[in-house]
């Protein structure tokens, strides 16, 4: 590989992103580099939708400080010439910029692909003065290597990227029903109270419901374990499709789900609330209609406590004390000391 530039330099310039492990700051500091291996005046990231000589029109994904971004760049300029590990000097004729023609005048316009563009979706352009010389060929293409190893790098860090997304969504999700686990759940509870005593309105309250199933043993016994699955699958549905966007739903136990209701107010909403979700087993909603019931537990922040494992320790105690009344059932911790 040919590298007339400085090699120790050039090595520097495209070493320092190749540390980073987010997309947009791995974007920001080759944006740098590139511009400095030919002491570009201006650096573009443009965003290709699908083959350049397709497209309609290109955005501008990133561009280096102080580089104008008024430029309109015509997808003819590339028509297919655009390929691996080379650059493309583009006519000015197919350059506009929206707010000064003779703009356009003063530079010349360097395109090269970042890395594979029908992955990373980008190609690079570098503006140099119009009134400074042509950079050789061979620099150019040391450029464009450049812009290969720095485009492949990124590819890895937005698959590293995707791929964590992914894992994090499985980490926090219950595999079955597709709500937040036991650890995620309690997680949202903490950060739920904490966004709760930060908050300077006193009437804001934060409830903890717990919802267990009754006797779900004998729907597996008699439907079998598909169907049994496929009931907890649509319980986790039904639940998150009756509260709010702000709240959290979880399967805290292998027939038993939690909900936070943020900001719930009072007393009365809470009902409210507890009456939608226990009319999911009244009335008839789910595949083995009225042979399933549950047993609702509910705490209130600050009321009942102020810790997030009491919260839900009490929820499951009055779960289980609600489960002494046939069908259908909600008990609050004020209804247990009426008693």
């Amino acid at each position: 590989m040919d590298i007339p530039l400085c090699i120790k330099e050039t090595l520097e310039n495209i070493t320092a992103p190749l540390v980073e492990r987010d997309s947009a700051h791995f974007i920001q500091k080759s944006a740098h580099s590139l511009a400095h291996i030919l002491k570009f005046d201006g650096l573009l990231f443009l965003k290709l939708n699908g083959e350049p000589h397709l497209s309609e029109r290109f955005s501008i994904a990133y561009s280096l400080e102080e580089t104008p971004t008024s430029f309109v760049f015509d997808p003819i300029a590339f028509s297919a010439n655009l390929e691996d590990e080379t650059v493309i000097k583009i006519d000015e004729k197919y350059v506009k910029n929206i707010s000064s023609k003779s703009l356009v005048e003063e530079y010349m316009f360097f395109a090269a692909q970042f890395g594979n563009s029908q992955k990373t979706g980008l190609a690079v352009i570098g503006l140099k003065n119009s009134k400074t010389d042509m950079p050789k060929k061979t620099d150019l293409n040391t450029w464009s290597k450049c812009c290969k190893i720095l485009g492949s790098a990124y590819e890895m860090v937005c698959e590293l990227e995707t791929f964590g997304e992914k894992l994090s969504t499985n980490t926090d999700k219950d595999p079955l029903t597709q709500v937040h686990n036991y650890k995620s759940f309690t997680q949202q509870l903490q950060i739920a109270i904490g966004e709760s005593t930060q908050s300077s309105n006193q009437k804001i309250r934060l409830a903890c419901m717990v919802v267990s199933l009754d006797d779900f043993s004998k729907i597996n016994e008699k439907y079998g374990f598909e169907l049994g699955n496929e009931v907890l699958f649509e319980i986790g549905s039904k639940l998150e499709s009756f509260v709010r966007g702000q709240d959290t739903v979880g399967r805290i136990g292998g027939d038993t789900f939690g909900l936070i209701l943020k900001n719930i107010g009072s007393r009365e909403n809470c009902e409210k609330v507890s009456t939608r979700v226990a009319n999911i087993f009244r009335k008839g909603l789910l595949p083995v209609g009225e042979e399933l019931t549950a047993s609702l537990g509910v705490t209130i922040y600050p009321d009942d406590s102020r810790d997030f494992e009491q919260l839900i320790l009490k929820a499951e105690h009055l779960a289980s004390e609600a489960k002494n009344v046939p069908g259908t059932f909600t008990l609050f911790s004020t209804d247990e000391q009426k008693k």
